[in-house]
């Protein structure tokens, strides 16, 4: 068998499907959707409603399940957008509770941003508990 000139031993030789990881991911019981705002807004538009509301479904279907909303910070941060990142996330827990999601099973955490673009993203974890292996 040949090998590409960039394939090294211990490398990963390929990159998996984008379908296939999330089926994987949903397996595992974790599957994140993002909301995307306008820069320096926290208007929630017609996709980002729409993903809000596809979570408040998945939390419907899964008893055990909960969402983590994640918002991202930099190392340092321009004056306001923490407030504005804070908004952000209260108006969609906002949103998701009006769609009949339990705020009791909604919480939220902080990420460091790896890029400027994540300052205007909001990711919504899925999360379902770890089962126990069956022998």
């Amino acid at each position: 068998r040949e090998r590409s000139a960039e394939a090294t031993d211990g490398a990963q030789p390929w990159l998996i499907n984008p379908i296939i990881a999330d089926r994987i991911r949903r397996s595992l019981g974790v599957l994140a959707r993002a909301v995307i705002f306008t820069p320096w807004s926290a208007m929630l538009d017609a996709a980002a409603t729409a993903e809000l509301m596809d979570a408040a479904s998945w939390l419907a279907a899964n008893p055990a399940g909960r969402l983590v909303l994640r918002q991202f910070a930099s190392m340092e941060p321009m004056p306001g957008l923490a407030d504005l990142q804070r908004l952000r996330c209260q108006l969609a827990l906002g949103a998701l509770g009006r769609a009949g999601a339990d705020p009791a099973r909604m919480g939220e955490d902080m990420a460091v941003a790896a890029a400027d673009a994540d300052a205007d993203r909001l990711v919504i974890m899925t999360e379902l508990p770890a089962t126990p292996a069956t022998a």
